[in-house]
């Protein structure tokens, strides 16, 4: 038992260092002390990430066409499978304990920051090629490998 409590208090430990604020944001990280308080603040930061991953999706899908539309929905809805099975996988160790919670909306959260970040990268792409006409690449304009 003091083992799995040792483990669990690890586990948390490094949830808490690892999960962080966007900069920016200025709302105060929530700061719970107890295991409910702190499955409270995780769901708060999940539910903040999650409007911000919607608005970034939507201003791509205003962007697109229809068919990067029809490709974006299928590649989101793929993605929110894929987070939704790892996290659960990842919180599997403490299926059995009161943290399971905190730890299993602490990975969706993280997974749904770095969905914002793809999207993001994703809109840039899309602007900066219709801004050009031209596919974005890492080459030079005018210059082609012999």
């Amino acid at each position: 038992m003091v083992k799995r409590g040792f483990l669990l208090l690890l586990v948390l430990l490094g949830l808490l260092a690892w999960t962080g604020w966007p900069e920016g944001w200025a709302a105060e990280p929530c700061q719970g002390e107890t295991t409910v308080e702190m499955r409270d603040c995780a769901q708060q930061e999940l539910n903040e990430f999650e409007a911000a991953m919607a608005k970034t999706y939507h201003t791509l899908m205003g962007r697109l066409d229809d068919k990067g539309q029809s490709l974006l929905i299928q590649a989101q809805r793929s993605w929110q499978t894929f987070r939704n099975h790892h996290c659960l996988v990842e919180a599997d160790p403490m299926r059995d304990g009161s943290a399971w919670p905190l730890l299993y909306t602490g990975c969706l959260a993280r997974a749904t920051e770095t969905r914002i970040e793809q999207l993001k990268e994703s809109l840039e792409a899309y602007s900066a090629y219709t801004q050009t006409g031209q596919p974005v690449t890492d080459e030079e304009p005018g210059v082609s490998d012999p």
